[in-house]
């Protein structure tokens, strides 16, 4: 193997040569032009003719040579070369593609070449000068091409990393308000174990009711990650015939709701509809907890639940007392990562859970009128 790089004199747009940090040797990655030349006069014309363009030319034996090395910016085969036909294929088929530069015989050679995936061919015998020009233009294009290469690698990575933080908003949101139940509840079991003043005046019903409010809490973690995994793996789960008053009764006896705010549960209809049970559940859950937290500052604060059919459908309705939603953010609220809480949301809530009602054929809207919020879950009757 030979390499040219010797100064070039009137060179275009000259390059200084990069060293390895560590090492302190000379790193070719970048400048180098690999070469398969057939031996004659061809061979100094090309070499002269890289280095005025202010690149480094490295003649290789082989085609397995040029093939395998992979730091050449630019190559130039000659298709008097032995096995020069195969490495302008694979060059053509290799991310070297549109940056080579095929030295030819005749007009068949060059159509051949061109059709095969070479950027440009010149007739032999070659003149340094011109060999000059074409490197350098497609020097400057190759660098284009890393460049945008580069820029959308950095977008790729912003994305990714946004995917991540998104996420992980989600996994917060799912599992900041059972885990807070869980560790709340624990500590004050221990308390009430530890201090033999407060365990002589619990009773035994008061302990059981603080264990199953751990229970159900840690179950809902682990239904939250479930449901987090059945998502990402994106498999299809079919809707079953479910009974949506019983999934309201389950979502509201597990939702935390420490104040002690009446639910009411209207049955206007035993409705069964085409729905995944845990997944419906989650969305009842989400509804009720944003209820919950809307009615904070109500005087008499109220949620009532509807089960209907109306229109052929089957629904179920959510309405809390609260201060309900401001029309110039009504058309948000559904957003990803929009929220109304403050430091307190996360935005993803309601955003998944019409993502949810979409894969079991539903539909999550926000009805209009009436004081406070009211959503209205919307389902296939079964």
């Amino acid at each position: 193997m030979m390499i040219s790089s010797s100064p070039p004199g009137g060179c275009i747009d000259p390059l200084p040569l990069p060293t390895d940090c560590e090492s302190g040797l000379l790193d070719l990655g970048g400048l180098s032009v690999g070469a398969l030349i057939a031996p004659g006069p061809d061979a100094d014309e090309v070499a002269k003719g890289i280095e005025e363009a202010g690149l480094i030319a490295i003649e290789v034996g082989t085609p397995d040579e040029l093939l395998t090395q992979k730091g050449w910016l630019l190559s130039v085969v000659d298709v008097a070369a032995p096995g020069a036909e195969a490495a302008i294929l694979g060059l053509s088929l290799s991310r070297q593609r549109g940056r080579l530069v095929a030295l030819v015989r005749n007009p068949e050679e060059e159509m051949t070449s061109l059709r095969r995936g070479a950027s440009v061919a010149l007739r032999k015998p070659v003149r340094a000068d011109l060999i000059a020009w074409h490197v350098a233009r497609l020097k400057d294009q190759a660098r284009q091409s890393y460049a945008e290469r580069d820029a959308i690698e950095r977008v790729s990575s912003e994305a990714r990393a946004d995917s991540v933080q998104r996420i992980a908003a989600v996994m917060s949101h799912e599992l900041c308000g059972p885990l807070t139940a869980v560790v709340a509840g624990a500590g004050l079991l221990r308390a009430q174990l530890r201090d033999d003043r407060v365990c002589g005046r619990a009773s035994w019903d008061d302990l059981e009711q603080l264990a199953n409010e751990i229970e159900n809490s840690a179950n809902r973690v682990q239904r939250s990650v479930e449901e987090m995994r059945s998502l990402t793996r994106g498999g299809v789960r079919r809707s079953t015939c479910t009974e949506l008053a019983e999934v309201v009764r389950e979502a509201i006896t597990e939702t935390p709701n420490s104040r002690q705010v009446p639910i009411a549960l209207q049955v206007v209809s035993n409705e069964h509809a085409l729905a995944i049970p845990d997944l419906l559940r989650h969305v009842i859950d989400n509804l009720i907890a944003n209820a919950l937290h809307a009615v904070r500052s109500a005087r008499s604060p109220q949620v009532t639940i509807r089960v209907y059919a109306l229109n052929g459908e089957s629904r179920i309705s959510v309405r809390d007392n609260g201060a309900g939603v401001p029309p110039d953010l009504r058309d948000r609220i559904f957003e990803p990562f929009f929220t109304t809480k403050g430091e307190e949301g996360t935005g993803v809530g309601l955003a998944l859970c019409r993502e949810l009602m979409a894969r079991m054929g539903g539909a999550l809207t926000l009805a209009a009128g009436g004081r406070g919020a009211c959503f209205r879950v919307r389902l296939r009757p079964a």
